[in-house]
């Protein structure tokens, strides 16, 4: 099972991250293109048998189809993944699930990984907290 970013999404997501420009990476062999970029996301693995924190990892590219992530945390091939990207000032906060397609350590606490989108997960929006006592209701 594989999701695909619409257009509409995939330009919301590279608003939010700033353009690498390197360009021309001849060794690609993906289905579809990527775009390099530079900026932050929030993963949270999903795995039962890791610890669950969000951690930020660095973006390294992004596909309609998946993203390739720099981090200081494990993760095994086969693994899912929740990727959320930050809100922007035109955008709600985004939070994708993926599948670990392949994590290569690259130097001591330093991983970069490649993830394929599986599912949109909608981001609760930020509650705010009424003036008056909680739990209260008229």
């Amino acid at each position: 099972m594989s999701f695909e970013l619409s257009s509409a999404d995939f330009e919301s997501i590279v608003r939010s991250l700033r353009s690498d420009k390197q360009a021309g990476r001849s060794s690609d062999k993906r289905k579809t293109p990527r775009v390099g970029l530079s900026g932050r996301v929030t993963v949270i693995p999903c795995s039962h048998h890791v610890d669950r924190s969000a951690v930020t990892a660095m973006v390294r590219d992004l596909s309609t189809t998946g993203i390739g992530l720099a981090h200081s945390n494990p993760v095994r091939a086969g693994e899912q993944i929740i990727v959320r990207f930050a809100a922007t000032h035109n955008e709600p906060a985004k939070a994708i699930l993926c599948l670990v397609t392949h994590s290569i350590t690259v130097g001591e606490r330093l991983f970069t990984t490649g993830a394929k989108f599986l599912k949109d997960i909608e981001v609760a929006p930020q509650a705010s907290q009424p003036s008056g006592k909680p739990g209260k209701s008229k």
